[in-house]
């Protein structure tokens, strides 16, 4: 579902494909958040790493995930 949605890394400008993405809690389980789509993102490890360095967070709807500051 997830590739489905987001067709690869979600991060704007992107094109890495799903197959070297990993999947990324919006909102860290452990801060409570949930394993679902609601709170799930494709990222490459690029990308993820820069979302956890610099905090971010993302809005996600239906059609995809924008990332932006906390």
């Amino acid at each position: 579902a997830l590739v489905a949605r987001d067709k690869g890394c979600s991060f704007d400008g992107c094109t890495v494909p799903p197959t070297w993405c990993d999947a990324h809690h919006v909102i860290p389980w452990h801060r409570g958040g949930t394993t679902d789509l609601t709170n799930a993102a494709l990222l490459c490890p690029r990308h993820h790493t820069h979302v956890h360095q610099h905090d971010l967070t993302a809005t996600v709807t239906a059609f995809g995930v924008t990332w932006h500051t906390r």
